[in-house]
C-alpha cells in the first residue's frame, strides 16, 4: 500500500477502541472501500493510540490531517469516497450472491419439473 499526500487521511472510530491503549488511530485512502490500522504487527511497528477519550482522539486526528495540510473539507472527501468504494463493492457481492441464487432456483425448478 503506497500513500500518496493528500490521498489518505487518518481518523479513530468509536468501534477501534482497545482496553489499556485507547482509541487506534487509522488511515483511510482515497477511493478504497474501508480502512487500515496503522501499524504493523508481523513486523513488530505498534499501532498509533490515541487516549482514551474519543473526543480527543478524533482531536489528535483533526491535527495529523491538519499537519498534512488537509482540510476538513479534504478529511469528509476522502471518507465519503471510501463509503462509496465500500458501498459498490458491497453491492457487487450482493449482485453475484443473487445471481448464485437465482440460478440455483433454475437448477432446483429444472429437477422438480423432469421429477
Amino acid at each position: 500500500m503506497k500513500l500518496e499526500h493528500g490521498h489518505y487521511c487518518y481518523t479513530v472510530m468509536e468501534t477501534e477502541y482497545y482496553e489499556g491503549k485507547g482509541y487506534m488511530a487509522c488511515v483511510v485512502i482515497e477511493d478504497e472501500p474501508g480502512y487500515h490500522h496503522t501499524g504493523n504487527p508481523k513486523k513488530g511497528v505498534e499501532p498509533w493510540y490515541w487516549g482514551h477519550d474519543f473526543e480527543k482522539a478524533k482531536a489528535a486526528a483533526r491535527h495529523v490531517n491538519e499537519e498534512r495540510g488537509l482540510t476538513q473539507e479534504d478529511v469528509d472527501r476522502i471518507i465519503d469516497s471510501s463509503f462509496r468504494a465500500q458501498n459498490k463493492l458491497e453491492a457487487e457481492r450482493n449482485a453475484k450472491k443473487k445471481k448464485r441464487r437465482s440460478g440455483h432456483e433454475a437448477q432446483g425448478q429444472e429437477a422438480q419439473a423432469q421429477g
